[in-house]
């Protein structure tokens, strides 16, 4: 799955792009910081955990 898709498809409605750019970024750099040992970075672990941070995203917009 393209993960450029997912993202665009799954954005959340009550913030704005730049605002959920932002969010993924800081989750991502928060994320990398706690999984630094794991060495290089893996393609399928980030997707993994890209997909899962957007379900989250997507559960506290519907609050």
């Amino acid at each position: 799955m393209d993960a450029r898709r997912v993202e665009t498809r799954t954005m959340p409605t009550q913030i704005g792009e730049k605002e959920w750019v932002r969010q993924m970024g800081q989750k991502f750099i928060k994320w990398r910081e706690q999984n630094r040992h794991s060495g290089p970075i893996n393609v399928p672990e980030v997707a993994r955990w890209t997909q899962s941070v957007v379900l989250e995203m997507q559960e506290n917009d519907k609050k």
